[in-house]
């Protein structure tokens, strides 16, 4: 960080506040510094919050790197990868703090391109080289991508076969296929769910026991009590169930229970002053009287009145010097323009 400060962009890493972390208090890292000039702050043990923006970002990239290693199926060991690949988009994503700008944007003065941006953990076919495969081998393997390297014009892929890194910038994305998992998850979220519809006429002090659903994972049944208002005849239950389906709840007898009684529902019936309120607002939306085309505005009454604005209008523009005169381009259609006139 200090080279490249200092030595690229011309910044100079004058002051650091850390932790008592070992990698911050060892003896390198204490010479490094005191050669460079760079002065340390230390925080108190046992209270983080003294560099709560570091606590901060530490908390958002192992948070956003959590769910990216989550949705790319990917075991615990590629956490390095999820974090560094967390990083490199929060260095290009807008931040309030600096007036929606990204931080290489200030870093750096140049902008970002986000062409290259793809799906943490998506199926990548990487282009075997024609000296690493004979004339009948497939041009193409399968990898996963992990991250972009840093100082290439490349991507970080994982191959599973070999077990090793690898980089290229000759691949093709499937991000689609990563999406596709997800949305079928949610798909079949919402299969496994069913609607039962009990009568509450004859289920009154009753309790609803669904039969054990056949899951294989020693799930007991849930049961229901119902307390139903006067006048409601039957109520819907929904349950989550397992693909296999839901089996026929019956109804057990239980000790009676006193059901809660609520009061009657009545009709509301809104003023009728509000009814006049919204016919009066209404016709004051559609008939404002004021003319839509000049040819209206020169056929009222008031025509000399509106002529004088825009003479007004125009006057003002000109003064202004809110548009500049110039001969219309070969091959270009100039855009349009019309007045519109309001009563204030």
């Amino acid at each position: 960080m200090e080279n490249r400060g200092g030595k690229i962009d011309g910044k100079e890493v004058k002051c650091l506040r850390t932790d008592n972390g070992g990698e911050f208090t060892g003896r390198d890292f204490k010479d490094f510094c005191k050669n460079e000039g760079i002065v340390r702050h230390f925080t108190t043990p046992g209270t983080p919050h003294q560099n709560g923006v570091a606590e901060r970002m530490n908390r958002t990239l192992l948070e956003r790197a959590r769910c990216m290693r989550l949705l790319a199926e990917l075991p615990k060991v590629f956490w390095a990868e999820a974090v560094n690949t967390t990083c490199y988009i929060i260095n290009r994503s807008p931040s309030t703090t600096i007036e929606l700008k990204t931080p290489e944007v200030v870093w750096t003065g140049m902008p970002v391109d986000y062409s290259n941006l793809r799906i943490f953990g998506c199926a990548a076919y990487v282009h075997v080289q024609d000296n690493h495969r004979s004339k009948l081998d497939p041009k193409s393997k399968y990898c996963i991508f992990v991250g972009y390297q840093k100082g290439v014009k490349g991507y970080r892929l994982w191959d599973p076969l070999l077990k090793k890194f690898e980089i290229s910038r000759d691949v093709v994305f499937d991000e689609a296929s990563l999406l596709k998992g997800v949305q079928n998850e949610v798909q079949e979220g919402k299969k496994n769910k069913a609607i039962v519809q009990v009568d509450l006429e004859n289920t009154k002090g009753k309790k609803i026991c669904a039969q054990p659903f056949s899951d294989g994972d020693g799930s007991s049944s849930s049961q229901v009590e119902l307390h139903g208002d006067d006048g409601r005849d039957s109520t819907e239950l929904e349950f989550d169930v397992p693909s296999g389906g839901v089996q026929d709840a019956q109804v057990q007898e239980s000790e009676p229970y006193a059901i809660a009684k609520g009061k009657g529902k009545r009709n509301i019936v809104p003023p009728v002053r509000y009814m006049f309120e919204d016919m009066v607002s209404f016709a004051l939306t559609v008939g404002t009287g004021d003319p839509s085309t000049f040819s209206e505005a020169m056929k009222v009454d008031d025509s000399d009145v509106w002529l004088h604005a825009m003479k007004e209008e125009m006057e003002s523009l000109l003064k202004n010097q809110t548009w500049e005169l110039v001969e219309l381009p070969k091959g270009k259609r100039a855009i349009g323009c019309k007045w519109v006139y309001r009563k204030k």
